[in-house]
C-alpha cells in the first residue's frame, strides 16, 4: 500500500489594519485648492510670455518665493513692518522754503490736503508709504502710481504692489502683470505718452497712461530691479523654517522617532503593507493617539522596533534657531527689543545704545531721505509747489530715563539750564519772560581755594592765619611723633 503524505499548513503571523475615517473636508475647500493651483499656474506661464515678447526684463530673484518666505518667518515678516513703522508712524510735517508767510500758507494748505487724501480712498500719505516700505523690505522696491492734475481732476497717487511690475529694458515705461490684465505705465518725468493697454507711443488723451514711479533697493547684480536686504541672510530664513517644520513633523506623528521596524519570521503577505500604513498614516497627529493595531504572532515570528534617535537635541535645534534669528536681525540692523525680542547681557547698556545708532543712521534715515526726495519731487513736479518741502517726524529711540539722569547731573553743575533740558529732553518751547535760562549748582558743592576756606571760618568766627597755625602745629606734632 502507497504510503500517503499529509499536507500541513503552516499559520503565519499576521498584523490586522483597524481602518478608521481620515476625516471629512468640504468639496469647497479641495474645490478652491485645485482651482488656485492651476489658474496660478497657467497665469504665470501667459505671464512670462507677455513680458518676453513685449521687451520686460526678468527679475534677478524670485520674488513670489520671497512673499511665501514672509508668511513663514515671523522674525523677517516683523523687520519689514518695523523698519517700515520707523520710518513713517510718527508722522510728517511741512517746512517753509519761502520768507512770503502768504504764499506759504496757502501752498501748505493745498499740500496738506493732497497728503491727506491722495486718491479719495481714505488713505493718506502715511498708510501709501507704509504698504510701499514693505513692499521695499519683502522684495527689493516699491512702485507708486501718480496721476497729473487736468482741469477740474486733481492730482493722485496710489501704491502699487511692486512685485506686480516688470520694468521694460528702456526703463522709460512699466508693466503691471494680474493674470490676463496688463497696465503699462510711462515713468515719472517723460513728456512722451505712451497707451495704457499697449506701451506703445500714443497721443490719444482718453487712453494715455499714468506716470509711475518705480524706486529700487540697490542690487548689484541687475540693472532693473532691487533686491531686499534678507538677501544675504536667505539661507537663515530657510533654517528657522527647516526648525518649525521639523518640530510640526514630530508633532503630527504624535512623537514617534525615527527607527527601523524589523519582522522575523513568517508573516503574511499584507503585514508589511498594513504596519507601514499604520505607522505613516493612522496614528498621526494627536487626534489619532489613540489608534489600535493587532498583532498576531506565531512561534519563531518577532517584531522589533529600533530607534534611530533615542533624544531630541532640543539644545541644539535652540542655538540653530537663534542664530538664524539672529542672522536676520543683523540683515536688517534691527535691535531685538524693536521685534519683540527681550535681551539681556551683551546686548545690554552701551552695546544697546551702540545698535540703536546704527539702526537709525545706516536703516531709518537713510529710507527717510529717500522717500521725502519722491514725495518733495511730486510736490514740486504734479503739484508746481516750490515754497515748502515735506519731512518725515523724527523717530525717538532715545533712553529717557538715562538723559534724565544724566541732565540732573549737568544741570546740579550749573552746565545747562532749565529751557536747555526743555527743548532736549522734552522737546518743549523756552519758558516765556526770559524765564529757564538761569544756571544752578548743587549747594553741596564748594570751590575748593582760600576765599571759599576763609567764608567757612568767618562762619566760625576763625581767621586764615589761625587756621594755618593749627594746620602747622598739627603737622609739626606729626613730626615729634615720627621720631
Amino acid at each position: 500500500m502507497a504510503e500517503t503524505k499529509e499536507t500541513i499548513k503552516i499559520k503565519k503571523s499576521k498584523a490586522h489594519l483597524l481602518k478608521t475615517d481620515r476625516g471629512i473636508f468640504p468639496v469647497v475647500v479641495l474645490k478652491e485648492y485645485e482651482k488656485d493651483n492651476r489658474k496660478s499656474k497657467q497665469l504665470e506661464e501667459a505671464d512670462e510670455k507677455y513680458a518676453r515678447d513685449n521687451g520686460l526684463m526678468p527679475v534677478p530673484v524670485d520674488q513670489k518665493m520671497l512673499l511665501e518666505l514672509k508668511d513663514n518667518n515671523t522674525i523677517f515678516d516683523a523687520c519689514v513692518k518695523q523698519v517700515a513703522a520707523d520710518v513713517v508712524g510718527q508722522g510728517w510735517k511741512i517746512m517753509p522754503l519761502e520768507e512770503d508767510k502768504e504764499m506759504v500758507e496757502a501752498d501748505k494748505e493745498k499740500t496738506e490736503n493732497f497728503l491727506n487724501d491722495p486718491n479719495n480712498d481714505d488713505e493718506t500719505v502715511v498708510e501709501i508709504f507704509l504698504r510701499c516700505l514693505q513692499d521695499r523690505g519683502y522684495v527689493g522696491g516699491y512702485a507708486l502710481e501718480i496721476a497729473p492734475e487736468t482741469g477740474s481732476t486733481k492730482a493722485g497717487m496710489w501704491h502699487v504692489p511692486s512685485h506686480t511690475i516688470r520694468v521694460h529694458k528702456s526703463k522709460d515705461k512699466y508693466c503691471q502683470l494680474r493674470g490676463q490684465k496688463k497696465r503699462w505705465f510711462k515713468r515719472y518725468g517723460i513728456p512722451e505718452d505712451i497707451n495704457k493697454d499697449t506701451g506703445d507711443p500714443s497721443t490719444a488723451k482718453d487712453d494715455a497712461a499714468h506716470e509711475m514711479i518705480y524706486a529700487a533697493n540697490y542690487y548689484p547684480q541687475s540693472d532693473y530691479y532691487g533686491a531686499p536686504d534678507v538677501l544675504p541672510a536667505i539661507g537663515a530664513v530657510f533654517g528657522m523654517i527647516g526648525v518649525r517644520d521639523f518640530n510640526l513633523a514630530f508633532f503630527e506623528n504624535y512623537g514617534i522617532p525615527a527607527g527601523f521596524l524589523e519582522l522575523e519570521g513568517e508573516w503574511e503577505e499584507d503585514s508589511v503593507k498594513n504596519l507601514n500604513d499604520f505607522l505613516n498614516l493612522e496614528i498621526k497627529g494627536s487626534e489619532n493617539a489613540h489608534k489600535t493595531m493587532v498583532i498576531e504572532l506565531t512561534k519563531g515570528s518577532t517584531v522589533k522596533w529600533t530607534p534611530l534617535s533615542v533624544e531630541v537635541k532640543e539644545g541644539s535645534f535652540r542655538l540653530y534657531f537663534e542664530g538664524n534669528r539672529d542672522e536676520i536681525l543683523a540683515a536688517h540692523k534691527m535691535p531685538p527689543y524693536r521685534v519683540g525680542i527681550a535681551e539681556t547681557g551683551s546686548l545690554g547698556g552701551n552695546a544697546a545704545q551702540e545698535t540703536n545708532k546704527i539702526y537709525i543712521s545706516a536703516v531709518i534715515n537713510r529710507i527717510k531721505n529717500e522717500t521725502e526726495r519722491t514725495i518733495n519731487r511730486i510736490i514740486r513736479e504734479t503739484l508746481g509747489i516750490e515754497t515748502i518741502k515735506f519731512e518725515w517726524e523724527e523717530l525717538d529711540i532715545r533712553d529717557l530715563d538715562s538723559m534724565a539722569k544724566r541732565f540732573q547731573i549737568a544741570f546740579g553743575l550749573g552746565a545747562i539750564n532749565r529751557n536747555y533740558i526743555r527743548k532736549n529732553l522734552f522737546g518743549l518751547e523756552p519758558l516765556e519772560d526770559g524765564d529757564g535760562e538761569e544756571y544752578y549748582i548743587n549747594k553741596s558743592f564748594m570751590e575748593i581755594g582760600a576765599e571759599s576756606i576763609e567764608k567757612v571760618l568767618r562762619r566760625h568766627d576763625h581767621t586764615f592765619e589761625d587756621f594755618a597755625t593749627k594746620i602747622q602745629e598739627a603737622l609739626t606734632g606729626l613730626e615729634d611723633d615720627e621720631e
